[in-house]
């Protein structure tokens, strides 16, 4: 899980150095998550970004080119409803259960 590379978190950790509370995840030049994090792994309430016009050797987003994730994460996986948005404005509202978007 990409969560236990542990990117580069800004937030509260707990007694054993993991990220735990509220605070922000930057997995890659391209893909930031904010939300909780539990002993390392995203629970609860948090939004997914990724920077789609741009690749992880680019520095920056260009504005209005980003998708993002908003559902709630259990066992650092999208559980339950959401909503997914693209850049271009687009939303798609479903139900996520093991990481992945149920009947699409």
């Amino acid at each position: 899980k990409a969560t236990r590379m542990m990117g580069d978190w800004t937030g509260s950790r707990d007694a054993r150095g993991r990220p735990h509370g509220r605070g922000t995840l930057r997995l890659s030049k391209r893909a930031r998550f904010e939300g909780r994090m539990v002993r390392g792994e995203r629970s609860g309430l948090g939004t997914l970004f990724v920077d789609e016009a741009s690749s992880d050797e680019e520095d920056g987003a260009a504005e209005g080119c980003e998708s993002s994730l908003r559902v709630r994460w259990r066992d650092d996986e999208p559980c339950g409803r959401g909503v997914f948005s693209e850049p271009g404005g687009g939303t798609v509202h479903g139900t996520w259960s093991g990481g992945v978007l149920q009947g699409s």
